[in-house]
């Protein structure tokens, strides 16, 4: 890679180049790099030129100057954007942009070059190929920052609110909650509790939230989503495992599976027990707590789940 783009790169990424004065102990000393420069283009200004004649010096000219007297050479007249060169055994060189050039002759007549195709400088054309031919991959190639921002745009936004119940020393129940409504979601995951044996009454609830923080440029999508609630949950489990997981709703199932899936999957997966390999436990994937509440006909297959599944005591 080029020196000077691989500078801008790190420049742009907000990484400092770091070269000690000194060798420090155990390092390898410091190499200079050559950073090829591109040479400056010579552009014609207002009423400023520069004209290259063999074995002469630039004649410089501005509006109604003239340069004259260089050494080994004959005067170079210049005056309005024009300018005209005439040396002995060699032909004259006009350059002119747009406007026609008068040269003297030895028999002071006048010779008319407005025929000729306008040239630019030598120098300056071959200046300005070597700046495009150096500036034209970093405008091809994609930067950086714009490649954040491309990635950040196409990620899927996560916003949900989950509610966590430690049931029994063997079953942990995840539930997807509704923040929009109060409703008594605790109390059905209490009587799904006693058709599973459990008589005892349900701890603290514990509530997840995401995005953890409302600023910009901070994880939003799902894939940070699930590796926060992984490692939460992981965390609380190293100690107490589990052995069966209720996943109630979309949100839970998506932020506790082992891999990033979508809704499509969920609805594949509802009513049925997935493998949770970072928890060592298996789940049982249920509507949530309050799609239950508002749609009691969902009742029914939650409970033929709960039954096929060996959840229910006898």
């Amino acid at each position: 890679m080029n020196e000077r783009r691989r500078q801008q790169y790190l420049e742009a990424m907000g990484i400092e180049s770091f070269v000690p004065r000194l060798q420090l102990v155990g390092a390898k000393a410091s190499e200079p790099c050559a950073i090829a420069q591109a040479a400056p283009a010579v552009m014609p200004m207002d009423g400023q030129y520069a004209a290259n004649l063999p074995g002469a010096n630039a004649a410089k000219a501005m509006d109604g100057q003239y340069a004259a007297n260089l050494p080994g050479a004959n005067a170079a007249k210049a005056m309005d954007g024009q300018y005209a060169a005439n040396l002995p055994g060699a032909n004259a060189h006009a350059s002119v942009l747009g406007s026609e050039v008068v040269t003297p002759s030895l028999t002071g007549e006048t010779v008319s070059s407005a025929q000729e195709t306008p040239r630019a400088p030598l120098i300056a054309r071959e200046a300005l190929q070597a700046e495009n031919q150096d500036a034209s991959p970093a405008l091809a190639e994609p930067s950086p920052a714009s490649d954040a921002q491309s990635k950040t745009e196409s990620v899927e936004a996560a916003r949900f609110t989950l509610s966590v119940w430690r049931v029994s020393e063997t079953l942990l129940a995840v539930d997807s909650c509704d923040t929009s409504s109060v409703l008594p979601t605790a109390a059905v995951l209490q009587s799904i509790c006693h058709c599973c044996g459990i008589s005892s009454r349900l701890g603290n609830e514990e509530r997840l939230y995401w995005p953890m923080v409302e600023l910009p440029d901070k994880p939003i999508g799902w894939e940070d989503a699930r590796l926060m609630i992984a490692n939460y949950l992981e965390g609380k489990l190293l100690a107490r495992p589990v052995a069966t997981i209720l996943l109630f709703g979309e949100q839970s199932f998506r932020a506790c599976a082992d891999v990033l899936l979508d809704s499509q999957a969920y609805s594949d997966a509802c009513y049925s027990i997935i493998s949770i390999d970072a928890f060592a436990a298996e789940a049982l994937v249920l509507p949530s707590l309050s799609s239950i509440l508002r749609s009691p006909d969902l009742k029914k297959p939650v409970w033929h789940a709960l039954c096929e599944n060996g959840l229910v005591s006898s």
